[in-house]
């Protein structure tokens, strides 16, 4: 269960990532860029509705027309161009597409043109006259810029086209869109810095509401009630284009200062239902839309400009009942200033031209298919429920089964966004969980993993270093086994023994003297651990010690001097602290040669030393019993190291050894400076070299001497009594070596 949990935990991490970042700028534009470009791309291009056109004017259209123009009797409209290829599309030709676009019963004209300032009185005229008698004509508002006085800061103003056009036209209306290097991803339905103006997509839309109601007397009951019984609002009123803009700036503030009466707007059954839907819901929705795309440039149906022009009546229209958008598109010539990058835009270059995106917008709205992205609370969700599954997938199954099982969620949920995206407009996000959230589960969980792992053997290791040596349960961790194998290597063994531990055991029931016991190891074993010594047997009251080095190392041997001392310290707190159970603990040190490994057989091994020095430095701890000293090491042990008080206590021939062995006592560092442990180390060696030299009735006065003054001097006394016995004994040139145990 704590590894599940872990891993929910850890899911839930990945998920917030993803969410956290997909909040910031960054990962907004990183999921335009990447995750929407990904959904275009699968999608591909798909049949815009048929309702809306776009009518192209461009190079092939003015040029055609010039050609006509004498038979047509427009010489005086098309005069020659003043350049290669440029575009001479003067009003009163603009003029006469407009009446050649009501002639064919086009249901609304939107002009993607400004209309800026006067220019011919006659051709002003004419273009005007055009707009009133069309009845259906949606005009383009110019915005600028314009710096505040004594201000380095621009607000942006908005022109009308020129009088008396604003009046005559059935709308007017901006359309902003951002030049490259931006790209075109979203646009304002209305222009909340302008005092929410609506921009031309939405004008068109309301235009074609006012043509629906003016053609069908259910519809413009429908409309007038709701609008009266709602909003207390009337279309009635509207008598110019400024008058619809103020109407619907109105609309929209009722409706998004009470989103219950987009209930009073429901549409009825009927063949525009789908028409008054789009109307109200982008009056009461937000101030700008992601379009929606249908494709490359040209896939929205396009006539050219020429084509309308030259219609004859009588022969078949296309343009009839349609949303016709007029403007420059020409695909032909992609240097012209009209185009803009889009998701679409191609690697030869050919951009959509503005006219072709504010179609697009407006076939969006009639659909109902602006891109609609997930609410925060929603997007939460699907980021941390995807951002678990792929935590726990990465964290709980093994490596190899992990990374394939995350890359099918993903896939699974790519799957899923691609749907909605294509069946429902639903843009979800895709980029950040497919180039974050994946390689941050599949890495981080693998790396947690990895961690568990090496807890899990770091926990082993631990575990076996409470019964092996820290080195030996790395190796057996590494490899699984051990090997008969061992090392031979210079160190300096160390041996403690408690004494009474006899007298102890008896007394204490068997749970009490283990937790006795642990306390007294943690005691005698901490400063063994804190000088880098390893332990290698623990047995009953006593524990094997030793320090290695591949040649012979002073240092270690100095180490090891140290942790005796402090063993000593460390035992005194301890019986200190049971003053009923305490256990006096002597210590022995020697060095040399050993080898050290697994000694065992039939699966069985204990890890331990092995040769003569673990031997003599038992014997020399033992020695201590004889001496009644406490801690003593041999020459080898301690001969060159001068940092540490110590005196020699003779040369001994211990128990089952053929080579005597220098001993030495070391003296407890806090008495270095005492006048009287100096005075007892300067006469104790004098005599002991009188003793060396064979004389042994004058060494066994020395040693009187000593004792006169240091009772409890445990190795003047057994020089005393030696001395005595070696003065009623034959001369013997080699007794000066105290044999233990005689041959």
């Amino acid at each position: 269960m704590p590894e599940i949990r872990n891993a929910i935990l850890f899911g839930l991490a990945v998920g917030l990532v993803g969410t956290a970042l997909f909040v910031t700028p960054f990962g907004q534009l990183f999921e335009e860029r990447v995750g929407l470009d990904w959904l275009f791309a699968v999608r591909g291009p798909v049949e815009p509705p048929p309702e809306v056109v776009v009518v192209s004017i461009d190079r092939r259209s003015g040029a055609r027309l010039r050609e006509a123009a004498p038979g047509l009797g427009w010489t005086e409209c098309l005069p020659p161009p003043r350049g290669p290829g440029e575009l001479a599309w003067p009003r009163c030709m603009q003029a006469r597409l407009i009446d050649s676009l009501t002639r064919q019963d086009a249901a609304i004209i939107v002009f993607d043109v400004h209309f800026l300032g006067a220019t011919s009185p006659d051709e002003d005229a004419e273009l005007a006259a055009a707009v009133e008698r069309s009845r259906r004509t949606v005009l383009l508002q110019f915005i600028g810029q314009q710096k505040l006085p004594g201000s380095e800061v621009s607000t942006e103003t908005l022109t009308d086209p020129f009088p008396p056009l604003p009046e005559v036209a059935l709308g007017i209306g901006p359309f902003p869109l951002p030049k490259v290097p931006a790209r075109v991803d979203q646009i304002w339905a209305f222009k909340t810095r302008l005092g929410d103006v609506p921009t031309l997509p939405v004008v068109a839309l309301q235009a074609h509401v006012l043509r629906l109601a003016r053609q069908s007397k259910t519809v413009a009951d429908w409309v007038e009630t709701r609008l009266a019984n709602g909003l207390g609002l009337s279309l009635a009123e509207v008598a110019s284009g400024r008058d619809l803009n103020r109407f619907m700036q109105e609309l929209r503030r009722r409706l998004r200062e009470d989103s219950d009466l987009s209930d009073v707007f429901t549409a009825p059954p009927a063949a525009p239902a789908a028409a008054l839907d789009a109307w109200v819901q982008v009056f009461a929705g937000e101030d700008s839309h992601f379009v929606n795309f249908y494709g490359p440039a040209g896939t929205i149906a396009t006539v050219p400009a020429d084509a309308v022009l030259e219609w004859q009546p009588g022969t078949e229209s296309g343009l009839t009942g349609k949303i016709v958008f007029v403007g420059v598109s020409d695909h032909s010539n992609p240097e012209h200033i009209d185009r803009y990058n889009t998701v679409y835009t191609s690697e030869d270059g050919i951009d959509l031209n503005g006219v072709e995106i504010a179609a697009s917008v407006l076939a969006n709205f009639l659909t109902d298919s602006t891109l609609k992205r997930l609410s925060n609370l929603e997007l939460a969700a699907v980021l941390l429920l995807l951002g678990t599954a792929l935590g726990v997938a990465a964290t709980v199954l093994p490596a190899l089964v992990a990374v394939p099982v995350s890359c099918v969620l993903v896939g699974l949920y790519f799957g899923t966004a691609q749907w909605a995206f294509g069946a429902r407009s639903l843009w979800m996000p895709l980029a950040l969980p497919v180039l974050v959230q994946l390689p941050l589960a599949v890495l981080l969980g693998l790396g947690w993993q990895y961690l568990a792992q090496k807890r899990g053997r770091e926990s082993i290791r631990r575990a076996m270093s409470y019964y092996l040596p820290d080195h030996v349960a790395e190796m057996l961790v590494a490899r699984d086994e051990p090997t008969e194998s061992g090392e031979e290597v210079y160190g300096i063994c160390l041996l403690t023994d408690a004494e009474n531990f006899t007298t102890v055991s008896e007394k204490l029931p068997s749970e009490g003297l283990r937790a006795l016991l642990n306390e007294y190891y943690d005691a005698i074993i901490e400063p063994v651990i804190a000088e880098n010594g390893m332990v290698t047997d623990v047995v009953a009251d006593s524990i094997m010690c030793v320090w290695r080095s591949p040649r012979t190392d002073r240092e270690i041997r100095l180490a090891a001097c140290r942790a005796a001392r402090e063993i000593q310290r460390s035992v005194e707190r301890f019986n200190r602290q049971h003053p009923d159970h305490r256990l006096p603990t002597r210590i022995g040190l020697h060095a040399g040669r050993v080898s050290i490994g697994n000694i065992g057989g039939r699966g069985r091994y204990a890890y331990s030393l092995v040769g003569d020095i673990a031997n003599t430095t038992s014997r020399i701890e033992g020695l201590n019993r004889y001496l009644g000293t406490w801690v003593l090491a041999s020459e080898e042990a301690i001969g060159d190291v001068e940092a540490l008080a110590k005196r020699r206590l003779g040369t001994f021939l211990l128990k089952g050894k053929t080579d005597p062995v220098s001993v030495f006592e070391i003296m407890d560092e806090e008495a270095e400076g005492d006048p009287e442990e100096s005075d007892l180390r300067n006469r104790f060696a004098a005599a002991l070299r009188v003793y060396d030299e064979g004389r042994w009735q004058e060494a066994g006065r020395h040693f009187a001497d000593i004792l006169a003054t240091h009772p409890d001097d445990g190795p003047s006394q057994f020089y005393r009594t030696r001395c005595s016995q070696l003065a009623d004994a034959p001369p013997d040139p080699d007794a000066k070596i105290v044999r233990m145990v005689r041959k």
